[in-house]
């Protein structure tokens, strides 16, 4: 090998190795049991065996029969493992516990089958279009597992509202699955080895994200998820979110010094620790910085009225919901940046 083909089987290869290590970590060291986590330590594991076969298949067509139809039996499984993945991390885990085996076994089983009874190199046609039904497969389970981010993807193009580090987490996964899968599925345009290449590169961007989190708070894999055992979806919160935002809106409820987050979860028709769920989930505050952030942004808006300018601000204070001065000057200046006087000085 010239030194291009050097740089480009190390690059390639190194993602494999990385990505087994990553698999090994979330399945064997990483005390928290959760299924999402498996399920995670799977699919790196399945990508990284497809990967492996790629790198070495592109570099010396003439390795022995078992170890391809081993990386194609990886391939077959990396859907249903994104799928699994996905779905253990919007839903609650004992729903899958039950199932999960029927996305994985039955595929086992017909891999196993196919390979025992074509040979990869005598039976080559064959193998193409098995090959051919794999991608297939593939594509509709990450079609699917994209129906269950549906309210990520919506709050990407929403100006106002952020994901949180699972969505953010859960999104690059998945996207970095179908990144791959493209990759592949135009080889026929490209070479064969863009498909390991763009994993090595995705395993790295993901690592980097991965330390940028750490430093600045627990990635969240290794965090217990807070709402683990809550029966809401990202897309049920997401609807609940916008009955939330459309009552406060009409009735201002938060104006009510005395509202609790039991009151409100009256008014929505859920009982509180889903309510609780819901405001984490979508806007990363919990009730109270949620609350106080809605007044905030109401005493903003009387203090920038010409007809109140001559309000004390402790009148604006109350007329937002606060119970006390106090209160709302420390609350204003942690929110704005500056205290509610200067703020109106502007106007």
């Amino acid at each position: 090998m010239n030194l291009e083909q050097q740089f480009i089987f190390l690059f390639s290869a190194l993602g494999a190795i990385n990505g087994f290590l990553l698999s090994g970590y979330f399945i064997f060291v990483n005390g928290e049991k959760r299924l999402s986590k498996y399920f995670l330590g799977g699919l790196l594991l399945m990508l990284s065996i497809r990967i492996i076969k790629s790198v070495f298949i592109y570099f010396n067509s003439n390795i022995f029969e078992f170890f391809i139809k081993f990386g194609l039996s990886a391939c077959l499984l990396i859907g249903p493992f994104l799928y699994l993945y996905v779905t253990s991390m919007t839903k609650k885990d004992h729903k899958l516990k039950k199932v999960w085996w029927w996305h994985v076994v039955p595929f086992i089983i017909i891999i196993s089958v196919f390979s025992f009874n074509y040979s990869y190199y005598e039976d080559r046609n064959y193998w193409v279009q098995f090959i051919n039904l794999i991608y297939k497969q593939w594509m509709i389970y990450i079609l699917i597992s994209g129906n269950f981010l549906k309210g990520i993807f919506k709050k990407l193009i929403k100006p106002k509202q952020k994901l949180s580090d699972q969505e953010f987490w859960l999104l690059n996964i998945y996207m970095g699955t179908t990144i791959i899968w493209i990759a592949y599925e135009t080889t026929s345009y490209t070479s064969y080895i863009v498909g390991a290449l763009s994993f090595s590169l995705i395993v790295y961007i993901s690592i980097l994200l991965w330390v940028y989190k750490r430093s600045k708070k627990n990635i969240v894999i290794e965090s217990p998820i807070k709402y683990a055992n809550s029966s809401l979806s990202i897309s049920e919160a997401e609807g609940y979110m916008e009955k939330l935002t459309k009552l406060m809106e009409e009735e201002k409820l938060f104006l009510n010094p005395s509202l609790t987050l039991t009151k409100l979860s009256k008014q929505l028709g859920i009982n509180s620790k889903e309510l609780s769920q819901v405001i984490n989930q979508t806007t990363n505050f919990n009730y109270s910085k949620y609350i106080v952030n809605l007044r905030v942004q109401e005493a903003k808006r009387l203090l920038s009225l010409p007809e109140h300018q001559h309000y004390t601000i402790a009148s604006i204070a109350y007329d937002s919901g606060f119970n006390s001065l106090s209160s709302f000057n420390a609350s204003f200046k942690k929110v704005v940046g500056m205290t509610a006087n200067d703020y109106r000085k502007q106007f």
